[in-house]
């Protein structure tokens, strides 16, 4: 059987840890976004036309930061959770070789 699952556990943890990398960077960005925008104070301008652009536009750039702002904790979870897959498909694959290890054994006494 040669067309069976496999994965480069090791490559995949080495990976899962390169997320935390990617969060702290995701984090500095989306702080020094936060912080230029808010240093702008009214960016499109204070008068009657500024005004009502930043009422039609506040809510989506404001959710739009807050997207931003979130992808770091997305990246951490997503790290985490490649290496719990990497942890989980190891200690599996252990199993399945102690199993078929001790199946083999049974067979060979017999």
């Amino acid at each position: 059987m040669t067309d069976g699952w496999s994965a480069d556990v090791e490559r995949v943890a080495k990976h899962a840890r390169d997320f935390d990398t990617h969060a702290e960077r995701a984090t500095r960005i989306a702080n020094a976004l936060g912080d230029a925008l808010g240093a702008t104070g009214t960016p499109w301008g204070s008068d009657e036309v500024g005004s009502r652009f930043d009422a039609t536009h506040r809510a989506s750039a404001d959710a739009t930061l807050a997207l931003i702002t979130g992808l770091s904790d997305t990246l951490g979870r997503t790290g985490a959770r490649l290496a719990d897959a990497a942890t989980s498909y190891q200690a599996i694959d252990d199993a399945g070789a102690d199993e078929l290890g001790r199946i083999a054994r049974k067979l060979g006494e017999a």
